[in-house]
């Protein structure tokens, strides 16, 4: 049996630093998912976003609004941010912290 080529895998939007980029560009390799850099990329089923990155307010209401699934976080987001990250569209906000410890669980499983 031949192995496909041209599947399409699913496709996530990352605003963050260039520092944690290959670490969860990596991690969500192995998870299915086809890691872009935002603002660049367009139509994506995810996107984590760093709140603290330039941008960030107005890329989580756009994809928001598009219907992306958001995951916004930082270093430690305290109450205020988490809540303006959750009026802007953000499904979940989560520290820096979690979400490099463990990026399946705050992305949607491919099965």
């Amino acid at each position: 049996m031949k192995a496909r080529k041209n599947i399409m895998r699913p496709r996530i939007g990352l605003l963050c630093s260039d520092a944690v980029a290959p670490f969860l560009i990596g991690q969500l390799a192995a998870l299915g998912y086809e890691a872009l850099r935002l603002p660049a990329a367009e139509s994506v089923s995810v996107a984590i976003v760093d709140i603290d990155a330039g941008r960030a307010d107005e890329l989580i209401a756009a994809l928001s609004g598009e219907g992306s699934r958001v995951v916004a976080f930082g270093p430690d987001p305290d109450d205020l941010r988490q809540m303006r990250a959750r009026a802007l569209g953000a499904d979940s906000v989560v520290s820096t912290r979690a979400l490099l410890a463990d990026v399946g669980s705050h992305v949607p499983t491919i099965v």
